[in-house]
This record gives C-alpha cells, sequence and structure tokens, in this order.
C-alpha cells in the first residue's frame, strides 16, 4: 500500500520510479541530445515520433495510477497524453509549429509534475528532491521558451531541444545515482 497516496504523478523520478529506469531514462535522454546535435536535418520528425512514443508511455502511466488513485484528473490527463502522443506517432510530418506547441505544452505541465512531486515526496532527501525540482525548472523554462517564440523556436528546435536533454539528462542521471545508493529499487 502507498504509504503517500497523494505522490502519484506520471513521468515522476521520485515516487516508486527504479534507480535503474531513471538511470536509463537519463541515458536515452543524453543519446538522444547527442543525436539531434549531429543530425539536424532529421531532428524535427524524429522529435515528433521520439515525442510521440514518451507521450504514450506517459498517458500509459497515468492511466495506470487510477488503480492507486481514483482522481479523475489521472484519467482525464492520461488521456490527453495518450491522444498526443498517437496523433504524433501517426503524422510525424506536421508542421514544425504545430510540434513545437504540443512541446512546449508537455514541457509546461511536466514541469509542474516535478515542481509538485518534490515538493510533497517528503520520505526522499532533500538534495534528491532539489534535483528533481531544477529539472521541474528547466522543463518550465524551455516550455515557456518555445511558447512565447514558436516561430523563431522552428528554426532552432534542434539546439533548444538538444540543450534541454543533454541538461535534463545529466540531471537525471544524478538522480538515478542517488536513488540507486538510497537503495530505491
Amino acid at each position: 500500500m502507498n504509504r503517500h497516496p497523494a505522490v502519484v504523478i506520471s513521468t515522476n523520478l521520485l515516487t516508486g520510479s527504479a534507480w535503474n529506469f531513471v538511470t536509463l531514462q537519463a541515458i536515452l535522454a543524453i543519446l538522444l541530445g547527442l543525436f539531434f546535435l549531429f543530425n539536424v536535418k532529421a531532428a524535427l520528425i524524429v522529435l515528433a515520433i521520439l515525442l510521440g512514443v514518451l507521450l504514450i508511455g506517459c498517458g500509459f502511466q497515468q492511466l495506470t495510477l487510477l488503480h492507486r488513485s481514483c482522481r479523475w484528473g489521472h484519467w482525464l490527463y492520461g488521456a490527453v497524453l495518450l491522444i498526443a502522443g498517437i496523433f504524433l506517432v501517426a503524422h510525424p510530418l506536421i508542421s514544425g509549429l504545430q510540434l513545437l506547441l504540443v512541446l512546449g505544452i508537455w514541457l509546461i505541465f511536466h514541469a509542474f509534475e516535478l515542481l509538485i512531486s518534490a515538493w510533497l515526496a517528503r520520505t526522499i532527501p532533500s538534495n534528491v528532491r532539489v534535483l528533481a525540482a531544477l529539472n521541474g525548472v528547466f522543463s518550465l523554462l524551455f516550455g515557456i521558451l518555445i511558447l512565447r517564440e514558436p516561430i523563431a523556436g522552428v528554426a532552432v528546435v534542434n539546439f533548444i531541444f538538444t540543450f534541454y536533454l543533454l541538461l535534463y539528462g545529466l540531471v537525471t542521471l544524478v538522480i538515478g545515482l542517488r536513488l540507486r545508493r538510497l537503495g530505491r529499487n
């Protein structure tokens, strides 16, 4: 039984995530960031497909939280993530502007997930919670940046998202290694 039922948030780095899953997520983010850095032409199509897969996974994860929490917000958020993910995978050649709008909105929602969970996860040491909150701040800043200047963002999405993935991946890697040290598996 979950001792802290209020802390059941999708894509959360702190609630019950095994250190090896968090570390794998970090390594994949870093590798994807490096791929975008060296393959500018394919970046938008690959970004659309991978963001779609990520949103599908987050949507399923959110929907599976329904057995732990009967909150309608989990269902609604999971359904929105699932639909957006399926759309992006089915139509990866959407315009860069539409892709950036989806990405920016998701980054802002993801930021709030991370910030709220860092605040609520009192059983996790504060240094790990601070790193999760830092990832939330990065997500919020990049989401706002993308939504504020989406037309300019189309031209530089590769560099913005590459930087985000590398930064997110490095911080997440530190979280995974600290969770390993804490014996979270």
